[in-house]
């Protein structure tokens, strides 16, 4: 017979049996003090944990309010259990838990559309778009950037990456081709600044309006960290007044400096935002800036037509979302309500 439950901390190893992570994985992701509102839920076939399906805790702005919402995450069902209806099942036992905390929705990045959808998700396809801007100024520099990104590429090395879905792959030989384009840049006048999160909070309270907006709050970066996940974080300023933010990180293995999160109170900031920071971090060795904005949203869609103006590479049409609207949402949740960032999806 089967049984369903949200598992406890001394449940870990036997959920663990079925989606081997670790038990250290596990607690960080369900049950750490800083994401107080997670929770996974597991099948039992007897004894034996045949399912388990995880909501977790996450904080956005909306029309100016903070929210709860939730990431699907930790999907799995047995081999032997597929066909059951195991899934659904749990998917309601997990929104059970999550309206009861009025959250507006649960989301998630996944391939595996139909299984989500047969649990009531709502799929979203090709709403991103990959934006790769040259971290050089000077043609010296950039050409120096080229002669050492050309062990990156070979005639056929975008086919093949393209092929095998290898998605860094496919970033590094972008960022490459990327430095062959000029850019056309304009200066504005930017203070840059630590980041204060009294400063974002008060400025997404001002101008989240009607988009979903990640709070990038200490308690988010403090759970990343215990991920091995370390972030840059910079305010922008005009006149004392914060104008936006960038969150972002480096790899030297591809030389992406990636900017996983960022916001503008207004879209002729945002290419100067991301100019400042390539001028901060010039002697890094970085050969390009990457971020990925959701087109579909009409105020992402204003930031890349300014990325289109500074001839940007930008490569649409990538991912696939899921969305499956709670109770505490005030209407149906689209794609296009989310101001869709990588740091949603970091783990």
């Amino acid at each position: 017979m089967l049984d369903y439950s949200k598992v406890a901390p001394n449940e870990i190893l036997n959920v663990d049996e079925l989606n081997a992570i670790g038990t250290e994985a596990w607690t960080t992701e369900f049950f750490s003090p800083y994401k107080p509102k997670s929770f996974v839920f597991q099948c039992k076939d007897g004894e034996r944990v045949v399912g388990c399906e995880g909501y977790l805790d996450y904080l956005l702005f909306y029309n100016g309010e903070l929210c709860q919402t939730h990431r699907s995450e930790r999907t799995l069902i047995s081999p032997t259990h597929r066909g059951q209806g195991i899934f659904e099942a749990l998917v309601l036992e997990c929104d059970s838990a999550a309206n009861a905390q009025q959250s507006h929705m649960c989301w998630g990045a996944t391939a595996a559309l139909k299984p989500f959808v047969r649990a009531g998700f709502d799929p979203f396809v090709g709403y991103r778009n990959y934006i790769f801007y040259p971290a050089q100024r000077s043609l010296i520099s950039r050409l120096t950037n080229i002669l050492r990104s050309l062990d990156a590429v070979n005639p056929f090395g975008l086919y093949r990456a393209w092929k095998s879905r290898n998605i860094e792959e496919i970033k590094r030989i972008l960022a490459f081709f990327c430095l062959f384009k000029p850019q056309n840049r304009e200066k504005a006048i930017l203070q840059i600044a630590a980041f204060s999160e009294a400063h974002v909070f008060d400025m997404l309270r001002r101008n989240s309006q009607s988009n979903y907006v990640i709070y990038p709050h200490q308690e988010l970066f403090a759970w990343l960290s215990e991920k091995n996940l370390s972030y840059g974080r910079h305010s922008y300023f005009i006149d004392g007044a914060c104008v936006g933010y960038v969150i972002f990180k480096m790899s030297p293995a591809t030389r992406i400096l990636h900017v996983v999160d960022l916001f503008s109170t207004d879209p002729c900031w945002v290419v100067a935002m991301i100019d400042k920071l390539v001028e901060t971090y010039s002697e890094a060795g970085m050969s390009a800036v990457f971020l990925a904005l959701n087109e579909k949203n009409t105020t992402h869609s204003a930031w890349i037509k300014q990325f289109r103006t500074a001839r940007a590479l930008i490569f649409p049409k990538v991912g696939s979302f899921i969305i499956k609207t709670l109770a505490g949402a005030p209407k149906k949740i689209e794609i296009q309500d989310l101001l869709l960032t990588d740091l949603w999806l970091e783990l």
